[in-house]
């Protein structure tokens, strides 16, 4: 209760200034429920090491589609992905892990769908992250844009783009 005997939590952070002052914020939180937060500061490279070498105990990070489909970000629950690999969290769930395996032999499919509803369910279930953010994306584009189409997945969209000369003008 409020803490009392709990040591407290270390989070790495990155230094910049605005994940310097989510941190301080994430500290207010914890002082709030009378749990001390150890803010640890990092370059990129550092930060990245420290959780790629599993010596963080809570950070924040973000992740993004690269793809349409579920497997993208259930993938990062899969615990033969941990640390180096995409599964940060280092979580581990043999039930996770089976739906998961059987659901990479499967094409798209209501089976495969149910599969994903059930493994998004053991992760809600378990919490190894807790999700703080969905950040929004604004886009502005001229007509003499072409070749543009908003999504979530911006890997690669750049080569599409043409400029129409004679609309620019």
């Amino acid at each position: 209760p409020d803490g009392k005997g709990l040591p407290p939590i270390e989070l790495a952070s990155l230094s910049s200034s605005t994940e310097r002052q989510g941190a301080e914020l994430e500290e207010k939180f914890f002082d709030a429920i009378g749990v001390k937060l150890k803010i640890n500061y990092y370059s990129w490279p550092e930060f990245l090491a420290t959780i790629k070498n599993k010596k963080s105990q809570m950070y924040s990070f973000a992740w993004q589609a690269d793809y349409p489909d579920a497997e993208n970000f259930l993938q990062l629950f899969y615990s033969k992905n941990v640390s180096p690999g995409s599964n940060d969290a280092n979580y581990s769930n043999p039930e996770f892990d089976r739906l998961y395996e059987k659901s990479l032999t499967l094409t798209d499919s209501l089976e495969r769908t149910t599969l994903y509803k059930q493994m998004a369910k053991i992760v809600v279930e378990d919490c190894p992250w807790i999700f703080g953010a969905h950040r929004l994306i604004y886009t502005l584009a001229h007509p003499w844009l072409k070749n543009f189409k908003p999504n979530e997945f911006e890997h690669n969209r750049h080569k599409y783009l043409r400029i129409d000369q004679s609309l620019k003008k």
